[in-house]
């Protein structure tokens, strides 16, 4: 949202311009569109080590450093952490009321499942600043957050986001790959442009739908062309269907336009 006030220029804005006590020469041409779309190629090891594993632009790969990054630079500009100036500026004038990064425990609070062989427990975090995988949602307003972004930014005829900030986040943003099977992304969002093999999205997506996926499972698929958003929630950690799970991620999708299709057929 800052660059459309003239704080960042452009998302094509090399990111050294604003981690400036990052390793000028591993960040390289490294860009803010590299970082929301995953096409950044910095890693990192178990021990915090930060190392390129490809060049920016050239590949594709799902890794928390560029969230942390990301998460960063929001402070930097509005000196307020991402989770206030989105309760600021969203959630208050949105009135959500079940939506928060949790630091206390709350009956309310569904518990997690790390281990299906093992009771799920009950997980928070020690802060709220966004930083922690400790967003914690009703089912209700992550329904209401995907209607947000189809709806262009309004609720009841209010203007809550700007159009353009909406059209930018989950419009495709992505570099041109080689590999034409690679995931595409707005900001952050997973975007349908054309099908991939390795994206979230199913290749019966329509053009233009686009998905977010959270930590634990919760899943947000828009589909303008159907004027649908579908919420899905979930408790766990694990993967169904260990190294396979990008199938069934892909086949929910997939039988998600079947339904409204066909209804939209009767």
């Amino acid at each position: 949202m800052r660059f459309t006030r003239g704080k960042i220029n452009s998302i094509d804005d090399e990111a050294i311009k604003y981690f400036k006590d990052f390793d000028h020469a591993l960040l390289g041409k490294t860009t803010i569109r590299h970082l929301v779309t995953h096409s950044h190629g910095l890693g990192e090891t178990n021990d915090g080590k930060i190392f390129r594993e490809f060049e920016p632009g050239q590949s594709w790969a799902y890794r928390d450093i560029n969230v942390r990054m990301m998460t960063h630079l929001i402070y930097q500009l509005y000196r307020k952490s991402f989770p206030e100036l989105l309760k600021e500026r969203v959630f208050k004038p949105a009135n959500f009321q079940e939506t928060g990064w949790r630091i206390q425990q709350d009956d309310n609070l569904v518990a997690v499942v790390d281990d299906p062989n093992k009771d799920a427990i009950r997980e928070i975090g020690t802060v709220d600043d966004g930083t922690e995988k400790n967003l914690f949602v009703s089912a209700r307003e992550f329904a209401q957050w995907g209607n947000l972004h189809l709806n262009q930014g309004m609720i009841h005829d209010k203007q809550i986001v700007p159009k353009q900030v909406i059209k930018i986040a989950t419009s495709l943003q992505s570099p041109t790959y080689v590999n034409k099977e690679l995931p595409q992304n707005g900001l952050f969002w997973f975007v349908q442009n054309e099908p991939a093999q390795l994206s979230e999205l199913g290749e019966r997506v329509p053009k233009g739908s686009y998905q977010i996926l959270g930590i634990t499972g919760p899943t947000i698929l828009v589909i303008p062309a159907y004027n649908v958003v579908i919420a899905k929630m979930y408790n766990k950690r694990y993967n169904y269907g260990g190294d396979n799970y990008l199938y069934y991620l892909r086949e929910f999708s997939n039988l998600v336009v079947d339904t409204f299709r066909n209804s939209n057929r009767a």
